[in-house]
């Protein structure tokens, strides 16, 4: 009885603290990642980067410029974009049957130029040939760590090794937050340690190999 009588007032404070939440505080925000472009409307495409309107052109060869700010290229004008440079020497060249598009955002690694390629396919345009920007300045540590630029403790899709098993990711963006607001303000409470509880799953630093002076 008395195990009963715990219970239940445990479920009575927990239902008081979520109806005091969703009355009298904002839930904290759950976002995975951020937006990949600040770009004005009219400069992004159907998948909120920047880039043209996304359109189907039967008989065209595409190609998907994937990458991160690099193809983003925000401190250049619309039309100085790496995918409009080269579709315009393309066809400078006769290749006028070519169409370049872009698909990046600012501080994508790998991780989020996956999962935004797979909804590139998922909604249904096609490309014939995808091109990968990598900039190993930023990339690999963009592609180690859950955050960055600033945001520490805002997670965006990242993967990690389990064993010899990739894992992940870790979060996904346009995932609804959870129902109840207690919920909300737990993974707000652990993301503030996720840089910590991160470190654990990296895999080891390599040892260098000491080489004998014969």
């Amino acid at each position: 009885m008395a195990a009963l009588a715990f219970l239940l007032g445990l479920g009575g404070i927990l239902v008081a603290v979520e109806l005091l939440l969703r009355l009298f505080v904002t839930s904290p925000s759950l976002t995975c990642g951020w937006e990949p472009t600040s770009s004005p409307q009219g400069q992004r495409n159907q998948l909120g980067t920047r880039g043209r309107f996304l359109r189907k052109k039967p008989g065209r060869f595409v190609v998907l410029l994937l990458g991160d700010s690099q193809v983003v290229a925000e401190a250049m004008s619309f039309g100085k974009m790496p995918s409009r440079l080269l579709q315009q020497q393309l066809h400078l060249q006769g290749q006028t049957q070519v169409e370049v598009r872009s698909l990046a955002g600012v501080g994508w690694g790998q991780a989020e130029q996956l999962l935004a390629l797979r909804r590139y396919f998922r909604k249904g345009f096609h490309a014939d040939l995808v091109v990968l920007w990598f900039t190993r300045e930023n990339d690999v540590w963009n592609n180690i760590f859950p955050g960055a630029w600033g945001h520490p403790h805002l997670p965006k899709p990242t993967y990690w090794l389990s064993g010899t098993k990739l894992k992940g990711p870790l979060c996904q963006r346009h995932t609804p937050p959870p129902r109840w607001h207690l919920q909300r303000w737990w993974r707000a409470a652990r993301r503030r340690n996720i840089d910590r509880r991160w470190t654990g799953r990296l895999p080891k630093a390599s040892v260098p190999v000491s080489v004998s002076k014969r």
